[in-house]
């Protein structure tokens, strides 16, 4: 069995420890059911694994390190179920990953720095959590593939990096409600692709003077910053002239 495809059912319970025995296993899809529980360990055995999706089920558990050893891993999403805990370090040994998904969660813990070593992903969802503490600086060194990153209703403090300059292919980037503080860093010119960017509900403070850098014209939601380059002074939606 290499495929294992039973997403869109009802299917309620945990997920037994014996699927560690399908060694050729190479795709899990058990998004959209009722299972709770925890992953089982036994799951780092299938070490042919490429995707992992369990999306909006009950889960409730902490994440389990274990998913740090299935370093062939492109897909993984566990959005929408009740994780708690932390993101564990090891995570950032899946060095293929090009998505990664934690969106909607109860995770409460600090973002680690080693994600900064998924140098593939092309999508980061971190948003709707409890996550806390500053956004480590490493993040900027994921991907000049890395499009879209998410971190929005958590309980971020600090500054916005200025290493999130370097993350040249990004399109879409929301910080929105959380707790951040200083300036929007001056290197978010260097995003020519950028098309969203969503910074409100924070305390923020200063001007955004880089927009007219950005030729593709993004929509800037900024709330209270001093917009230079925005048509809406009200703070609710500043589109780039």
């Amino acid at each position: 069995l290499q495929n294992l495809y039973l997403f869109e059912n009802n299917l309620n319970g945990t997920i037994p420890s014996e699927v560690g025995l399908l060694r050729k296993l190479e795709n899990i899809f058990l998004r959209e059911n009722q299972l709770s529980g925890s992953l089982p360990s036994e799951i780092s055995r299938l070490v042919g694994l490429t995707s992992l999706d369990v999306y909006e089920n009950r889960f409730n558990s902490a994440l389990p390190t274990e998913i740090g050893l299935l370093t062939g891993l492109t897909y993984l999403r566990f959005r929408e179920n009740i994780f708690t805990g932390s993101i564990p370090t090891e995570f950032g040994l899946l060095t293929m990953l090009t998505q990664l998904s934690f969106r909607n969660n109860q995770l409460n813990s600090t973002i680690p720095s080693e994600l900064g070593s998924l140098t593939n992903l092309e999508g980061l969802f971190l948003d709707t959590n409890a996550l806390s503490g500053r956004i480590p600086t490493e993040l900027g060194s994921l991907s000049t593939q890395t499009t879209i990153v998410d971190f929005h209703s958590n309980k971020l403090t600090g500054m916005i990096p200025s290493e999130f300059g370097q993350m040249t292919a990004l399109t879409d980037l929301s910080v929105r409600d959380n707790q951040l503080t200083g300036t929007v860093p001056s290197e978010f010119g260097l995003l020519v692709e950028m098309d969203s960017l969503w910074l409100f509900d924070n305390q923020l403070s200063g001007t955004i003077s880089f927009c007219g850098m950005i030729p593709a014209s993004p929509r800037i939601d900024c709330m209270d910053l001093i917009c230079s380059c925005c048509s809406d002074m009200d703070g609710i939606s500043c589109t780039s002239r």
